[in-house]
């Protein structure tokens, strides 16, 4: 079956992985039911595991074919694992009779597995045509979840637990969140939180495409009607996080393109004159009750006090962020180890710090500053359309990891697959000049 894959996967001279975006496509509509699994008996099998193992299988056949691989990235890769390895053992030989081998075992094995997504997505060839149409699958599977969200408002029932298969804390199969009498909706995700994730990247590329406004008429009314989705299913969600993000994006946009300002401002009155319509509507209500209890919890931080979180997750959240906060000032270089977390910290950021310390912690943003500064040599040179994308890239990958402070631990698929694509097509431009300049040399 993979030898037939693969010699489909080489028609093209450029490299086997031309023909990677169906891939690629498959794999974003996986991670997007990541919350969902099959059941297998006592254990079950994760739908964006599978995607995992997909990518990293054919990407092998593709890079063993191909004869190409980005050299920084597997060196990345090989630190990470080799600093994994060492982590467990330090925190083996410190936790003696209390090492948690269980907890060890299910984050170690789901972060080589996002690393190695990582390494083979890196390494294919991806075009800024086919990115584009990345993101626009990103975008109607965000728009699909929007639509769902607001179903499961207005019928006020969750829905797809009745058809899917969601493992989720203490038995339950989904996350059923009722705020001051009001359902948070989820789509087909476990949390609602989750769902508010995934969302922020496709939200934030359709606000930048209407802001930007390169495109006819007709396509200026769907990237709008888009974007009006997926900022609806954001507002559902009551992730206050995703929300801040996408206002991070935003505030990116406003900083990389000073010309869209005004195209920003117009966007903000439009919302505030929403807003102010719906002002009667329980919902907006909550909403702007929860932003302001956010903000005078987060200035008035007191850890432990139930006073804190009445509408928002901030009790749960300061308290699990409290204990992590210690357990990391006790070993701040090498940290308790993967998965030695005894309750959840409730924050990805602050996890990495309390497991991995400060050296695991500085090996998870090495990616996210490489790239950045990759892409904005290729913003500053580049022709038009790519000047184009690698604005969005930086903007969308601030948000995105903005957002991964708080939200996801970093071994999530969902943490790597934005990164992983900006990287793929980074390299690819590289390659591709490469390639122009060896056709030349060899014409001549």
């Amino acid at each position: 079956m993979l030898v037939i894959v693969s010699n489909v996967l080489m028609r093209n001279k450029l490299g086997p992985a031309l023909q990677t975006n169906h891939l690629l496509y498959a794999y974003i509509i996986l991670i997007a039911f990541a919350s969902a699994a099959i059941p297998l008996g006592s254990i079950y099998v994760k739908f964006d595991w599978l995607g995992a193992i997909l990518i990293i299988v054919l990407g092998t056949v593709l890079m063993l074919k191909g004869h190409y691989l980005n050299k920084v990235v597997l060196l990345y890769v090989v630190a990470c694992v080799l600093w994994l390895v060492l982590n467990s053992l330090i925190a083996l030989h410190e936790a003696q009779d209390h090492y948690n081998a269980y907890g060890f075992l299910s984050y170690f094995l789901q972060t080589i597995l996002a690393i190695m997504v990582f390494l083979m997505i890196s390494n294919m060839f991806l075009r800024t045509a086919i990115v584009y149409k990345l993101m626009k699958v990103w975008v109607m599977v965000g728009c699909a979840a929007s639509i769902l969200a607001l179903i499961q408002v207005l019928v006020g029932e969750i829905i797809v637990d009745k058809f899917l298969y969601i493992p989720y804390y203490n038995e339950a199969t989904i996350s059923k969140k009722v705020v001051a009498g009001v359902l948070a909706p989820t789509a087909w995700f476990s949390e609602a939180s989750w769902l508010g994730s995934f969302l922020v990247v496709p939200t934030i590329f359709m606000i930048y495409e209407v802001i930007s406004n390169r495109k006819l008429l007709k396509a200026q009314i769907f990237n709008c009607v888009a974007a009006l989705t997926l900022a609806t299913g954001l507002f559902l969600t009551y992730s206050l996080t995703a929300i801040l993000s996408v206002f991070i994006g935003i505030f990116a946009i406003i900083m990389l393109s000073p010309r869209s300002r005004i195209q920003i401002l117009l966007l903000i009155l439009l919302g505030i004159a929403l807003i102010l319509a719906f002002s009667d509507s329980e919902r907006v209500v909550l909403q702007i009750s929860r932003f302001v209890e956010l903000f005078k919890n987060v200035t008035d931080f007191s850890p432990g006090s139930q006073l804190y979180g009445t509408t928002t997750s901030f009790y749960v959240r300061s308290v699990g962020i409290y204990e992590g906060l210690l357990l990391f000032l006790e070993n701040p270089f090498s940290g308790i180890g993967i998965g030695q977390g005894e309750r959840p910290f409730h924050s990805g950021f602050i996890t990495l710090l309390a497991e991995q310390g400060i050296i695991g912690t500085t090996l998870y943003f090495v990616p996210l500053m490489l790239i950045i500064y990759r892409l904005n040599q290729v913003r500053r040179n580049g022709a038009r359309e790519i000047r184009h994308l690698a604005t969005f890239f930086i903007i969308a990958l601030v948000a995105d990891y903005s957002n991964g402070l708080v939200t996801h631990n970093s071994f999530q698929l969902q943490r790597w697959l934005l990164i992983s694509v900006a990287f793929g097509w980074v390299y690819s431009l590289h390659r591709g000049r490469l390639y122009a300049a060896w056709s030349t040399n060899k014409a001549m």
